[in-house]
């Protein structure tokens, strides 16, 4: 019997392993060949002058095509025309097309953007045959890049350190490398006369060593690491605090059913959803705190609000994730006790998997994870720390506010339930005494 015992509970805790351990493996496992699904933007405003042709704009183009950048996202390439005409800005305003540029990468259409300015090409030509007049031109001046790469660290901390940004540094070496024999050969070449070729080298040999280095702008950086805590690890924290509050109000709970003996379902329903709303309110409160002692900003996104906003958003995830967790617990403690523990593991799972990294670099299995309240609320809390795009708050809040409504329009029937299977059980024991 006891022999028996211990392999059926092996075998179950085996396969409860291999089936939700493998959910979050299986959102990190082989990242890098999900990275074409990243969106990535090109716009060559490098122009033709005269005879001389766009050569940085063209070699920046033929590297998006190699199969080495091909893989790491799914280019979208403009010059400064189509760009201009797509997005209803002037094509010789240089300054609007930059601003452009920052806010479709801000407005999460594009992971990163490739922009090469303006005449890159004719600066670097006009450099070589004046180097008398242009002792001061700097390829590398951060002020007039000749090609910038623009992203935002702060829309996703994790995979921009760990392979967007590193994916984005190998295209900027690869092109840098590249520049000398596709542009600065050419141009000495064939567009200089001997005497020129002589004056220059004369004259400003440091131009031929001074090879472009791509400008990486970060628009929001993500500088601050105890931050990772309540945008990642705190939410599983969340999930588990509000099963907590089930163990520990069960004795409570028992208390006030026998009190409410007359109309007893009603008020008893009532009483369960109230009662667990405000430990909701109050442990939000206390998460919240937590984060408020350690420093962590608030105020970028909505000022002095932060803090507010910040709780009455921990608030809904509590009651988002706490509600499902009231069900489960209504519906296993009466039935088999232990697999409270395996739903917790397992609401856990399936919440962080899809949160904790893009769902564009996952499988696409788990795109669910755009409908759990986990991701939902990470989204949100990068919004407040980090001033990510607000554009989809009001969707990320009415999924959350969804996940509220329907667990509690269920919770009756697994109280129903609950009842049920406990007077069931205890009638059972009756009749064996």
């Amino acid at each position: 019997m006891i022999a028996k015992d211990f392999a059926v509970v092996w075998l179950v805790l085996l396969l409860i392993i291999f089936s939700v351990f493998s959910i979050y493996w299986g959102s990190l496992y082989n990242r890098r060949s999900h990275m074409k699904n990243l969106t990535l933007l090109l716009v060559d405003n490098d122009l033709q002058v005269a005879s001389l042709p766009p050569l940085l704009g063209n070699l920046t183009r033929s590297l998006t095509q190699t199969e080495n950048f091909r893989s790491i996202g799914k280019w979208h390439i403009y010059n400064h025309l189509q760009f201009a005409q797509k997005y209803s800005i002037s094509s010789s305003d240089s300054t609007a097309i930059e601003s452009k540029i920052n806010s479709l990468v801000h407005h999460r259409k594009f992971w990163a953007a490739v922009y090469i300015p303006a005449n890159a090409t004719f600066s670097i030509y006009h450099a070589f045959k004046n180097p008398n007049t242009t002792a001061n031109f700097n390829p590398n001046d951060i002020s007039a890049p000749l090609f910038q790469i623009i992203y935002e660290s702060a829309r996703d901390p994790n995979a921009m350190s760990s392979l967007i940004v590193p994916a984005l540094k190998l295209f900027g070496n690869a092109l840098s490398s590249k520049i000398y024999s596709a542009v600065y050969t050419p141009i000495i070449s064939q567009f200089l006369t001997s005497n020129e070729k002589i004056s220059l080298i004369n004259n400003a040999p440091q131009l031929l060593s001074n090879i472009p280095l791509p400008t990486y702008i970060d628009n929001l950086p993500f500088t601050n690491p105890v931050m990772i805590a309540p945008l990642q690890v705190g939410l599983i924290f969340v999930v588990i605090l509000t099963f907590f509050q089930v163990l520990f109000f069960m004795r409570t709970h028992v208390y006030a059913a026998r009190r409410m003996r007359q109309n007893l379902f009603p008020k008893y329903i009532l009483y369960r959803i109230l009662s667990a709303q405000l430990t909701y309110l109050f442990l939000s409160l206390a998460y919240c705190a937590v984060s408020a002692a350690f420093q962590i900003p608030m105020t970028k996104a909505f000022g002095n609000a932060g803090f507010v906003i910040y709780w009455m958003l921990t608030y809904l995830t509590m009651a988002a994730v706490g509600g499902a967790n009231e069900n489960a617990a209504c519906f296993f403690i009466p039935l088999f006790p232990p697999m409270v523990g395996f739903w917790v593991l397992l609401w856990v799972i399936i919440n962080v998997a899809p949160a904790f990294s893009p769902i564009v670099l996952c499988p696409a299995i788990f795109k669910y994870g755009y409908a759990f309240p986990v991701y939902n609320s990470a989204e949100l809390t990068k919004v407040i720390f980090l001033n990510t795009w607000k554009g989809e708050m009001a969707k990320n809040i009415g999924v959350l506010v969804a996940w509220i409504v329907v667990n509690n329009l269920f919770f009756p029937f697994a109280l129903k339930w609950f009842g049920y299977r406990i007077t069931k059980i205890g009638a059972s024991v009756k009749n064996h005494l």
